[in-house]
């Protein structure tokens, strides 16, 4: 992380101007019917919010306020520095108010990021991050150019590319692609680089066509950076946005992101260049097939129309047709670069979580194990001797495995990808009811039939929904810190049944985002985390070394009310940031012993990739 100097007595002269200049301009808080978190004056709860694991404390926090007073449930008023937020604590509440009715895009807005220029798109000038753009045309524009690709994309057959790409990871397991996860020894063997190896260039693969080790370690050296950016805790500018005002000269964190922002602005323009040399070099190669053909087939046709248009149109109209609604090949390239980047980390982060969950949990993985074998052997009985229990499993399989079903839930519960959430802010004043309990009503039909009062959630309120306090709820989970598939099932023993099959698939999770703000990449994670993990079970045992130091690892700094492999407490910022990372060392899943399970499986590998 680079380190920012803050120290100047001109940037610390004019940090304390603008808090005070704060105070004496606040009128009184429209929050105040929220409780608070615990605050200090001016500093508000930062001082008291530990920059590593932050939602620990929420948590905390949260569970206080609800035994302390009658106040809204599910609501906690929080403030850092100059800005406040409210945190929705209830999983049922978010679902109210983030998905459901009108309020579904009245609070679906992104608030803004200090630390990138217009990360809103509020000018229309650099309509860069759509998944931070706050509910306008750009966004709209870009997310629906951005779902058309990915549906047409794998109508077209091109989504066969993470099957390839789990096969090389697979390869490179066994020590038979050295050079997959990175050119060093040390990255090329571990599991969970290998991890991440697939899932940066399965996504490469997918949307520019480009597979290569090289780009993938670009993709998430990109991401890295790119998270650092947007955790509050990184740099004090997000906390206190006013900083951002400030002279370029003394303001060190405009500086390092006008850099950041040139250099991913470059990698995604030679990335669109290398696309377009291999779709219309001499030799059409396949790998030209992917998200960025889309866009440049649906251009190729739109070119086509406009130019039929001109021959008959005599008005002198110059209006044409945009491809899947995008501008031109500048807000292409950025709609599949914003398309790419958050698939860096998301799909290997819980990709290593399953990892943990199967050393952690030996029994867990010899019932996922037994499921699948069951099945393919069962699949070849019903087809008069086909070879499915002679062949590696694909994406489909998943859906008629119930307990793998549930295991996949239960490790997006168990350790959340993203704890804190994506916030969403308020586009209009909203209005919402307290019953005299804490009960909070949004419907106002309901409300008059009641004594609750009406309250104001003004417009500009930034909402945080915390997937990992959802995770840890006690009204919802028993024993909410224990791994236990079985929750999602209606026994603890085979045959395995899940408890409610309409919700089950993962890409009904929480974890994928609320309402119009619902990661439109779902399903293709959701995909990619199929394939993989059939692919890891059918052909692998995994166990963790016997000794006690590594074992100790599923068990250090764990948080109040965690158990074995839970969320512990972080101790570096790589650990805490949006989506936490273990470092080197520390991390269980770089420990983990492969073994192949049959040599024969091996076989089918090794000849399906001579094929």
């Amino acid at each position: 992380m680079l380190e920012i100097a803050t120290s100047s007595a001109g940037l610390w002269s004019a940090l304390a101007l603008l808090l005070l200049l704060h105070l004496l301009t606040q009128s009184r808080d429209p929050l105040h019917w929220i409780s608070s978190a615990p605050s200090l004056p001016i500093f508000g709860s930062a001082p008291l919010l530990p920059r590593q694991g932050g939602w620990l404390r929420w948590q905390a926090w949260a569970r206080s306020a609800r035994d302390a007073s009658k106040a809204p449930q599910g609501l906690l008023r929080l403030e850092l520095f100059t800005q406040r937020f409210v945190l929705v604590t209830s999983a049922a509440l978010a679902r109210t108010l983030l998905n459901g009715g009108t309020r579904r895009r009245t609070l679906s807005g992104r608030p803004p990021l200090a630390m990138i220029q217009d990360s809103q798109s509020l000018t229309g000038h650099r309509a860069h991050y759509y998944a931070f753009m706050t509910m306008n045309a750009d966004f709209k524009r870009h997310r629906w150019a951005a779902m058309n690709m990915f549906n047409e994309a794998r109508r077209q057959g091109y989504w066969g590319r993470i099957e390839t790409q789990c096969s090389e990871m697979l390869r490179a397991m066994v020590g038979l692609d050295p050079v997959y996860a990175s050119q060093t020894r040390a990255e090329a063997t571990s599991p969970r680089c290998l991890l991440e190896a697939y899932s940066s260039s399965t996504i490469t693969s997918l949307v520019f066509g480009d597979a290569s080790a090289a780009t993938s370690a670009r993709l998430r050296n990109e991401a890295g950076e790119f998270l650092n950016v947007l955790a509050p805790a990184s740099y004090i500018v997000n906390l206190v946005p006013q900083l951002q005002w400030l002279p370029r000269t003394v303001n060190p964190w405009k500086r390092y992101e006008e850099g950041r922002w040139q250099r991913q602005c470059g990698w995604f323009k030679t990335l669109w260049q290398d696309f377009v040399k291999r779709r219309y070099g001499e030799v059409k190669r396949e790998e030209a097939d992917c998200f960025a053909a889309v866009y440049q087939a649906s251009k190729v046709m739109c070119d086509a129309a406009n130019d039929a248009d001109q021959e008959g149109d005599h008005s002198g109209s110059n209006s044409r047709r945009p491809a899947l609604g995008l501008r031109n090949d500048d807000d292409a390239t950025w709609c599949l670069g914003m398309s790419m980047l958050p698939g860096a980390y998301t799909v290997s982060s819980s990709l290593s979580t399953i990892l943990r969950a199967l050393v952690a949990f030996p029994e867990v993985q010899r019932n996922l194990q037994e499921e699948l074998d069951e099945y393919l052997c069962a699949r070849s009985d019903e087809h008069a001797g086909a070879a499915d229990k002679h062949r590696i499993p694909i994406e489909r399989d998943a859906l008629s495995l119930p307990y793998l079903q549930a295991f996949l839930r239960e490790c997006q519960r168990w350790r959340p990808v993203i704890p804190t959430g994506i916030p969403h802010q308020v586009m209009q004043d909203e209005d919402i009811w307290i019953k005299e309990d804490g009960e909070v009503l949004t419907d106002p039909l309901k409300a008059r039939l009641t004594t609750a009062k009406r309250h104001l959630l003004p417009a500009g309120t930034i909402l945080f929904a915390p997937e990992y306090l959802y995770s840890r709820d006690e009204g919802v989970y028993i024993d909410p810190g224990r791994f236990d598939p079985s929750r999602w099932l209606t026994s603890d023993t085979a045959p395995w049944v899940l408890r409610d099959p309409a919700s089950a698939p993962l890409v009904n999770a929480t974890a994928f985002g609320w309402g119009a703000r619902r990661c439109p990449g779902a399903i293709l994670a959701q995909y990619q985390l199929h394939v993989a993990t059939l692919g890891l079970l059918w052909l692998f045992d995994f166990t963790l070394p016997e000794n006690l130091e590594t074992q100790a690892l599923l068990n250090q700094g764990l948080a109040e009310g965690e158990r074995r492999g839970g969320m512990a407490w972080p101790r570096e910022w790589r650990e805490s940031g949006m989506i936490p990372r273990e470092v080197e060392g520390r991390c269980p899943v770089e420990r983990v012993q492969v073994k192949v399970r049959r040599k024969e499986r091996l076989q089918i590998l090794l000849s399906q990739n001579e094929v």
